[in-house]
C-alpha cells in the first residue's frame, strides 16, 4: 500500500542521518529533507570518487549536527550546514 502524502515523514535521528550519509554522501541529508543540497553532495562525492572518504566524513558531521537540531524541534533550512561544515568552510573560504 502506498505511502499517503498527506502524512507526515518521520525524520531520522542523528545516528541513522550520520550513518545514511557516511555509506552514501548525501543520503543523510536527503532523508532530513534537503534534497537539493543531497544532490549536490552526492555529485561532488562522485565526481571526486568520494575525496577519499573525506566527503562522508563531513556529510556524516553534517547530517549529525542537523539531525540534532530537529530532534530538539528546531527547523533546518534547505542549505542549512552543521556547525564542523560551517568551520570547515571559514577555515578554506
Amino acid at each position: 500500500m502506498p505511502a499517503d502524502p498527506a502524512e507526515p515523514q518521520v525524520a531520522p535521528g542523528p545516528m541513522g542521518a550520520a550513518l545514511r550519509s557516511l555509506a552514501l554522501p548525501g543520503w543523510g541529508q536527503w532523508a532530513l529533507g534537503q534534497s537539493t543540497k543531497a544532490a549536490i553532495i552526492g555529485v561532488g562525492a562522485l565526481l571526486t570518487l568520494c575525496g577519499c572518504g573525506l566527503i562522508n566524513l563531513l556529510a556524516a558531521s553534517d547530517a549529525w549536527a542537523l539531525a540534532k537540531k530537529r530532534a530538539r524541534g528546531e527547523a533546518i533550512g534547505p542549505y542549512e550546514t552543521g556547525r564542523l561544515a560551517d568551520w570547515l568552510g571559514d577555515l578554506f573560504g
